[in-house]
């Protein structure tokens, strides 16, 4: 059973690890009813620790700060289930996550970037995956947030 567990942590932070260091972009939805107005696109790159958080809107681009963290997050992982479900809570409605709720059953990871806020509070990009397949994201500042899809 150990050899077990340990071969799975394994293999989980081998597939992880393929998530950062990569540029990764994806597609933010207007959501006026949680602070967006209109649509945007968020750029991490890389998708790492030390990668820039570029925010593209009305064809300008800006820095939002540099990713400071970076984690992943595993339902099968006992030790990180209560996590894992607090982080897919907060970001389980179809408007924030880009998934309908009878699919959150099928989310098994996620993958979460923070970059500090110049206001002192933070900003995230969630990827949220089915196996190894991304099937939506969220982007949030200071808790406002919106879904925000693979481009």
């Amino acid at each position: 059973m150990k050899f077990k567990s340990m071969t799975t942590g394994i293999l989980l932070s081998c597939l992880s690890s393929l998530a950062y260091g990569q540029d990764y972009a994806c597609v933010a939805k207007a959501n006026p009813d949680r602070g967006f107005n209109s649509g945007f696109e968020i750029q991490l790159s890389p998708a790492a620790i030390g990668g820039q958080m570029k925010i593209l809107a009305n064809g300008k681009q800006k820095i939002l700060g540099i990713i400071s963290e970076t984690g992943s997050l595993s339902s099968s992982n006992s030790a990180q289930k209560p996590a894992f479900d607090m982080t897919l809570g907060l970001i389980a409605e179809a408007d924030l996550s880009g998934i309908q709720e009878a699919d959150l059953r099928k989310v098994s990871s996620i993958n979460r970037f923070k970059v500090p806020a110049p206001d002192g509070d933070e900003i995230l990009v969630f990827q949220i995956f089915a196996g190894n397949h991304q099937i939506g994201g969220t982007f949030m500042a200071s808790g406002l947030g919106t879904a925000c899809l693979p481009k």
